[in-house]
């Protein structure tokens, strides 16, 4: 069962990592090189590692502006969230995020 839980949140993040600006983050490299000197067999480290990577391509995101605040803040939340629960941060410690800057150009005071 865990084996399943833990492929489909590396299905989702890989699926939605696509969308990242950030994939060139020196820590987000840093966790992926971490997690392909993990053995197959420890998909649990392995997956620990393709998490907090995609974490820090989020919150590079997050911290240099995008169109996604609210999608962003939710997915680096969820991350940090698994983290703390199925880790227990063992592999890093992770901060959830409450504000993302925003792409959005606001519009001129009309007065």
């Amino acid at each position: 069962m865990k084996k399943k839980y833990i492929f489909i949140i590396l299905l989702f993040f890989s699926v939605v990592g696509v969308f990242s600006q950030c994939k060139d983050s020196k820590t987000a490299k840093e966790y992926k090189a971490k997690s392909l000197k993990v053995s197959k067999e420890n998909i649990k480290e392995k997956s620990a590692y393709l998490q907090i990577a995609k974490y820090y391509e989020y919150t590079c995101e997050c911290n240099n502006g995008t169109n996604r605040e609210k999608k962003l803040i939710t997915l680096i939340n969820r991350i940090v969230d698994v983290n703390k629960s199925f880790h227990l941060e063992k592999y890093g410690a992770l901060v959830e995020v409450v504000k993302c800057k925003s792409l959005k150009k606001k519009l001129p005071d009309s007065n």
